[in-house]
């Protein structure tokens, strides 16, 4: 559910986009405050007791759900990170090259370019909708304001 506060919208569902995202760079922002030495997730394992048990149904478009075994953690908090910077910059700084452990490179590689194609459709489609909207409130208030030679108040109906 959303409410409106002086034109800024408070989301308040749990499956909003606002609030997945703020999660989102909640979390890395977190993983960042934790992890002093990055460069030392290079020698750490993960072993099936400390990996994180996720499962989720969705249309398999989640190609890294999980950290496997053999992930190279730092190349994990490295594309992290990235992802984090693109969703608040706007700019993509996820490396096609990043250099994943044999078992993982492809998943990693492909993980990363759903991500950048699925965000920029995304941000297409809202571009869109956005001129979409400027359009509707810029005729309504040409047509309307026109045929009543009067400022329209945003109440008027």
């Amino acid at each position: 559910m959303a409410s409106e506060n002086n034109g800024i919208m408070m989301i308040n569902g749990q499956n909003s986009l606002l609030v997945t995202l703020n999660k989102y760079v909640a979390a890395v922002n977190n993983m960042n405050s934790r992890i002093m030495i990055p460069s030392r997730l290079r020698d750490m394992e993960v072993t099936t007791e400390t990996r994180p048990e996720i499962s989720e149904e969705n249309n398999n478009m989640a190609l890294l759900p999980t950290v496997a075994p053999g992930t190279d953690l730092y190349n994990c908090y490295i594309m992290l990170n990235a992802i984090r910077a693109e969703l608040i910059n706007g700019e993509s700084r996820i490396r096609a090259d990043i250099e994943f452990e044999e078992e993982t490179a492809d998943a990693a590689r492909k993980t990363a370019a759903a991500f950048t194609y699925h965000l920029r459709g995304l941000f297409n489609v809202l571009h869109k909708l956005t001129e979409t909207a400027n359009y509707l409130g810029n005729k309504y208030e040409s047509d309307v304001g026109s045929s009543s030679g009067a400022s329209l108040s945003s109440f008027a109906i």
